[in-house]
C-alpha cells in the first residue's frame, strides 16, 4: 500500500512540474498592467508569502515525516488542518504569482495547485482510510481537510523529529525562492525590449 501512496506522490509532482513549464510560458510572454510602484508591493507580498510558505512546509514535516503511512498525525499543524503541507504549498504559489505583479496570474497560479492538490489528496485519503480504519475516519470527520480551524490546536506531548527529512523538505520548498531571480531576469529582458510582451494582465 505504500508503494500506491508513493505512486500518487510522484504523479503530483509530475503534474506540478508539467505545470512549472506552462506557468514559465505565461510569465514569459506577459507583463503586470500596474505601474511600477504598485508592482513592487506585489513582490515584497510575494515574497512574504513564500517565507511563509517555506518556514510552513519545514514545521509540518517536523511532525509528518516518516509517520505519514504507518501512524495518523493529529497533533501541531496537523490538528488543525489534515493537509498542511498542501495549504503552505498554496500559499507559496500564490506568492510566486504575485512576484509576477499580475493578480490574474496569481489566482491562476494558485487554482491550478489547488485543483492539483484536491485530486492528490483524494486518493491519499482513500489509501489512508484503507490503512488505518475507524481511527482516521473520526480524524476525517474531526478535523477539516484544506482550511485550518485555529480553535482545534493540539500541540501533542512530544514528537519524534527525521532531521533528514526536515532537512530535505526545506530544501524542497526552498526551490520557491527562484522565482525571484526568474522573475527579476524576466523583467528585465522584457524592460530591455528583449522578450516581446504579448499580453498585459492587471
Amino acid at each position: 500500500m505504500a508503494e500506491d501512496l508513493g505512486l500518487v506522490q510522484a504523479t503530483r509532482k509530475i503534474a506540478f512540474e508539467v505545470c512549472a513549464v506552462f506557468a514559465l510560458a505565461i510569465l514569459v510572454f506577459t507583463a503586470p498592467r500596474w505601474g511600477h510602484a504598485v508592482h513592487r508591493c506585489m513582490e515584497a507580498v510575494g515574497i512574504y508569502l513564500i517565507a511563509v510558505c517555506i518556514l510552513g512546509r519545514t514545521l509540518c514535516s517536523m511532525y509528518i515525516t516518516g509517520h505519514k503511512s504507518n501512524r495518523i498525525i493529529d497533533v501541531g499543524p496537523y490538528s488543525i488542518c489534515r493537509n498542511p503541507l498542501y495549504v503552505f504549498s498554496f500559499i507559496g504559489s500564490i506568492g510566486v504569482g504575485l512576484m509576477s505583479g499580475s493578480v490574474v496570474i496569481s489566482i491562476l497560479f494558485g487554482f491550478v495547485v489547488w485543483f492539483i492538490q484536491r485530486i492528490v489528496i483524494s486518493k491519499e485519503e482513500a489509501f489512508l482510510l484503507k490503512n488505518h480504519g475507524a481511527a482516521y475516519d473520526e480524524y476525517l470527520r474531526r478535523v477539516p481537510r484544506f482550511w485550518p480551524d485555529f480553535s482545534l490546536w493540539n500541540s501533542g506531548d512530544n514528537i519524534v523529529v527525521r532531521t533528514k527529512g526536515v532537512l530535505r523538505t526545506f530544501a524542497d520548498a526552498s526551490l520557491f525562492l527562484l522565482a525571484i531571480p526568474v522573475m527579476e531576469v524576466l523583467e528585465f529582458f522584457k524592460e530591455s525590449g528583449s522578450l516581446p510582451v504579448l499580453m498585459t494582465l492587471p
